[in-house]
């Protein structure tokens, strides 16, 4: 008898994080889930915004067997467009803190080109003294950080959590890129109907980064509002969002 089937394994979950953390965000939320193969993607080797999207099709193409991918925030923009892209091997699409377009100068369904705009330019200020550069790019990620922290600023296991990322300096600049250019609402459109996967929404109602009225109106499926939560549910209500996401995994 192999492992696998001695674990009795359900099905892989792809998980993809967002801009400026690491896969070890998911670490204690895919302990709960022990009856499931765990595979994450890597962003080290993204420079451009199109290079997310082809981390994420690698990805489900080595998958083989029931998949189900579950994206936070950039990683759900991307695991969704690949999906919309027809990645016909994905079964289940959980969205956590995501949206269709994160630019919105209104600031009501995100945020203003402006804000991304300044951010590219401190991340991606090389020009300038290495040492004026480094802090730049600290500064951003600290400010960044906040507003993921929020409504819990001084939960020092929440900081210790989304201490570090696998971005190098251009893969910072790549995904604000991506969040940048990424327009996700025509491709939903014209094929959110035909495709085979269900999408389900997952959204804290305090989000800072990607506010709750981010998630498109023309849902098919309900979706989960985690009312205490900001950007990052699986962290700050995580018995609640592993209780929910078993029930979109065990759903049909």
């Amino acid at each position: 008898m192999t492992m696998s089937e001695a674990r009795h394994v359900l099905g892989t979950i792809l998980w993809l994080h967002g801009w400026a953390t690491a896969p070890e965000v998911w670490r204690s939320t895919t302990a709960f889930l022990d009856d499931y193969e765990h595979r994450f993607v890597d962003y080290s080797t993204c420079t451009k915004a199109e290079d997310f999207l082809a981390v994420c099709k690698r990805a489900v193409q080595s998958v083989r067997g029931p998949l189900t991918i579950v994206g936070w925030s950039l990683g759900g923009m991307v695991a969704l467009e690949c999906l919309l892209r027809g990645q016909d091997a994905v079964c289940k699409l959980v969205l956590v803190g995501s949206t269709l377009c994160f630019v919105d100068r209104t600031r009501q369904r995100g945020w203003p080109e402006v804000v991304l705009r300044r951010m590219i330019a401190n991340v991606g200020a090389e020009q300038v003294e290495h040492a004026v550069h480094a802090e730049r790019v600290e500064q951003t990620l600290a400010g960044f950080r906040r507003l993921v922290m929020e409504p819990y600023p001084d939960d020092e296991r929440l900081a210790e959590q989304l201490r570090n990322h696998d971005f190098y300096t251009s893969g910072l600049h790549a995904g604000l890129d991506y969040l940048l250019t990424t327009d996700l609402r025509p491709l939903w459109l014209t094929a959110e109907e035909p495709i085979r996967a269900k999408v389900y929404w997952m959204h804290g109602a305090a989000d800072r980064v990607c506010p709750l009225a981010a998630m498109p109106d023309d849902l098919h499926t309900r979706p989960v509002v985690f009312e205490e939560a900001g950007h990052a549910p699986f962290l700050t209500e995580e018995a609640r969002f592993v209780e929910e996401l078993r029930r979109l995994l065990d759903g049909d």
